[in-house]
């Protein structure tokens, strides 16, 4: 009896310490699903900083286009000239577009979804309970055989 007793304290500090521990790692708040947040915010930070440039960069595009010379700048660049131009014809076109939209789902990987605390406290109890039947196991197996059981064999 005194290895049932040891056994079942076995099993139910073993799962506690499991399921806090499992908590700790896996469930929301813990410590992967912090890491996972943690990512997010550096690459949305780093997409927020992108596009503020790109507004930036759009905004000075715009107050070039407002005057007469970029006016004229892109309407050579279309094609189109004002009598007693020289326009000149090149292969090649340096003209790039002022503004890129962004994919905002590329190369993301999936974040980790955690686990809820009912399935951290199953899998502590599984595992609680399979070290506690092998303790029982190993501890049955050492008991020294007492001279009844060698008179009923």
């Amino acid at each position: 009896m005194n290895i049932l007793k040891k056994s079942l304290f076995i099993l139910v500090v073993l799962t506690l310490c499991l399921y806090f521990l499992s908590i700790g790692l896996f469930a929301k708040g813990g410590y992967f699903y912090n890491k996972s947040l943690e990512k997010v915010l550096h690459e949305l930070e780093y997409r927020a900083d992108r596009l503020k440039s790109d507004v930036e960069n759009l905004r000075l595009h715009s107050q070039e286009l407002s005057t007469e010379d970029g006016i004229r700048d892109i309407a050579l660049g279309l094609g189109y000239y004002v009598d007693g131009d020289t326009v000149f014809l090149f292969a090649d076109s340096d003209v790039q577009e002022p503004y890129t939209s962004y994919n905002l789902e590329e190369n993301e990987d999936k974040p980790f979804k955690p686990l809820s605390k009912p399935l951290c406290f199953v899998i502590s109890l599984g595992v609680s309970l399979i070290v506690s039947l092998l303790y029982t196991l190993a501890a049955k197996k050492e008991e020294p055989i007492s001279e009844e059981s060698d008179l009923q064999l």
